[in-house]
């Protein structure tokens, strides 16, 4: 049966329940990009149902939830849910996020991808899938980068497909990727840097618990033009109250 992963609240979930293979295989993306043929398993829902769901032991890492929202690593299936996401939301990616691009393509989307599990393993970021416990659905991406161990830094980024916006989701993932960056990687502090116009990705950090303390001025070259940030942090003492907390249900498009 394999090895079995274990929840805080004694929810358990079998080998693969994140929906990626055991066999992480990114050594064959470049391969399965020729024919663009990239399999697309959906994850199984926590098996005492939503009421049961919490958030998952960092033992087992790269694979947290709380309530309907999970964050994960990347596998190479994620390849095509990535391209379709980022599609979708190619114009207000464009718009804040510094890498995306109006010709952003599925090869971008597989660099992307195993990249992030080198970096992963090196220590260097750590790259998250935001989805739905229920049906697998994609639901964007979170995670950590721009790491100073030295101090023990890192920046927190985070982004929600267009079609799913406006459900908490970003700030139930933020939550979760703090924690882990907190308390898992024991790093001091989180920031978070947003540009000034950038309101609904403000919304997501206060909501989150991130305190703001100041705008750095010309801070973020997005599209070739300069922008002022906000910044925000989360440090250890801003996740009090908040363990053991269950995200409600949220009411998904398509589900």
């Amino acid at each position: 049966m394999g090895e079995t992963r274990r929840c805080r609240n004694g929810v358990s979930q079998g080998p693969n329940a994140d929906g990626c293979p055991k066999d992480r295989g990114f050594g064959q993306i470049e391969k399965r990009m020729n024919t663009l043929t990239i399999e697309a398993p959906v994850l199984a829902p926590p098996s005492h149902g939503l009421s049961g769901a919490g958030t998952l032991a960092f033992s087992q890492p790269g694979f947290h939830y709380d309530g309907c929202i999970g964050i994960r690593r990347f596998c190479p299936e994620d390849v095509s849910r990535l391209f379709e996401a980022t599609r979708e939301s190619i114009g207000s990616l464009c718009q804040w996020m510094v890498w995306c691009h109006a010709g952003y393509t599925m090869e971008d989307c597989a660099a992307f991808v195993s990249a992030s599990d080198e970096k992963w393993e090196r220590g260097e970021s750590h790259s998250f899938v935001i989805y739905d416990v229920r049906n697998g659905t994609f639901l964007g991406s979170a995670g950590l980068n721009q790491i100073n161990h030295t101090h023990r830094v890192a920046n927190l980024g985070y982004w929600v497909r267009s079609s799913q916006a406006g459900r908490g989701i970003g700030t139930a993932a933020v939550r979760l990727v703090a924690r882990f960056g907190l308390q898992e990687l024991h790093f001091n502090r989180l920031d978070i840097l947003i540009p000034v116009g950038n309101r609904l990705s403000q919304r997501v950090a206060q909501k989150a618990g991130a305190k703001q303390e100041g705008i750095l001025r010309n801070r973020l070259v997005i599209q070739g033009k300069s922008h002022d940030a906000i910044v925000y942090s989360m440090v250890a003492e801003d996740l009090e109250g908040q363990e053991g907390q269950r995200q409600p249900v949220l009411q998904l498009a398509g589900v």
